[in-house]
């Protein structure tokens, strides 16, 4: 219980921006659970994922990419690879691996996250946003226009407004990259009136 209270703390001064107090409840809480005999495997791996978010919002990179690929052995272990839990472990883990500079490890961490999606039912518009950032970095704007087409119109199809208009933002970063301002003043302009 107490390492769930961490936790919880945790994770309200993230979304308070307080990264350095984040990081210390997330640091509690993951110790507690590790010395737990009588906790779970998987109160164990959930106080590390915390820990390692946590460590990503607080610009501890390095730590944060050594915490993830802990989590994401253990999930290889356990036989959680395919599941939405990792997908979102690897979603988080190439976020933390652009802010240290390494696309290329992050554009893989998406591929696989996006093959989990593939198999559960498609791919979200906040993947597909994160790969075509990724893409746009690695000077692959034409992919990342390719990723980010189906999913606008899977997210306007859906009704999905907030989805509709990060793809929107992304698409208009990818054809800024490609030299089609045009383009991408309309995609910015569509995104404001999403927000109205």
């Amino acid at each position: 219980i107490r390492a769930d209270c961490w936790r919880f703390r945790s994770t309200v001064s993230t979304f308070a921006g307080d990264g350095a107090m984040a990081l210390a409840d997330a640091r509690r809480a993951e110790a507690l659970a590790r010395n737990d005999a009588g906790g779970s495997e998987w109160r164990r791996l959930s106080a590390a994922i915390m820990l390692a978010d946590a460590e990503r919002h607080a610009g501890q990179f390095m730590r944060a990419d050594e915490t993830y690929q802990r989590v994401s052995s253990a999930f290889d272990r356990l036989g959680l690879a395919d599941t939405a839990f990792n997908a979102v472990l690897l979603n988080n883990w190439a976020i933390d691996l652009v802010a240290l500079g390494q696309p290329v490890r992050a554009a893989r961490l998406i591929e696989r996250v996006m093959e989990i999606d593939r198999a559960s039912g498609g791919v979200d518009g906040f993947t597909s946003t994160v790969y075509a950032r990724i893409l746009v970095q690695l000077e692959r704007p034409a992919e990342a226009r390719a990723v980010l087409e189906p999913a606008l119109q899977n997210a306007v199809r859906n009704g999905n407004r907030n989805s509709a208009n990060m793809v929107r933002m992304a698409l208009a970063g990818a054809d800024r990259e490609t030299g089609d301002l045009v383009r991408a003043a309309t995609m910015l302009e569509a995104a404001q009136r999403g927000v109205r």
